[in-house]
């Protein structure tokens, strides 16, 4: 976060906040492996877990509301105005709103391995089936990118361009029309990509 905290979701059921020194602030309990945190400008915290929640924490960690989504929820990404958005196994992408009510969903091609928003509340989604969408604010399909395997990640930057992480050992960086714009082989399948304010990527591999 703004703070230099570092939020950790693991296997062992837990979200963790440690402070910018690595000591640990916090530990939530969710009801299953957590599979994506994230963290909004006031410090709350969301969780998707294995057991089909979305959990929104406040910043000491307490529970302030739980949402069920249809399947093991993959990915939780949030906006400036604290709606979240969900990527779930059962070929969903939904928004909630601030308070956890169902906004609108969209069905993916296959399981929507991550989510992401741009500060004009487009939402990118990654799926197993290959594809990288960009969907506008009211949840209608943009533009489909096919990737060569299936996209684990993706990041998005302030210029709209698209970085995605796939199973077939890439990087590729899209531009925000959905054109590729360069190609980098990884040493392994990417599970994780990331941008900073300056255009650089970072890239997590299998290896």
């Amino acid at each position: 976060d703004s703070q230099f905290n570092v939020y950790a979701g693991d296997y062992a059921n837990h979200v963790t906040k440690l402070d910018i020194n690595g000591k640990q602030a916090w530990q939530w309990t969710a009801p299953s492996n957590v599979n994506s945190v994230a963290v909004d400008s006031q410090f709350n915290v969301y969780a998707g877990d294995n057991a089909n929640h979305v959990t929104k924490l406040d910043s000491n960690g307490n529970k302030v509301w739980q949402w069920t989504a249809p399947s093991t929820v993959y990915s939780v990404a949030v906006d400036s105005q604290f709606n979240v958005y969900v990527g779930d196994g059962g070929n969903h992408v939904t928004k909630l709103d601030s308070n956890g009510k169902q906004v609108w969903q969209w069905t993916a091609p296959s399981y929507v391995y991550s989510v992401a928003v741009d500060s004009q509340f487009n939402v990118y989604a990654g799926d197993y089936a290959n594809h990288v969408t960009k969907l506008d604010i009211n949840g209608k399909q943009v533009w489909q990118w096919t990737a060569s395997s299936s996209v684990n990640s993706i990041a998005v930057d302030s210029q709209f361009n698209v970085y995605a992480g796939d199973d077939a050992n890439h990087v590729t960086k899209l531009d925000s029309s959905g054109k590729q714009a360069w190609q980098w082989t990884a040493p392994s399948a990417v599970y994780s990509v990331a941008v900073d304010s300056q255009f650089n990527v970072y890239a997590g591999d299998y290896a």
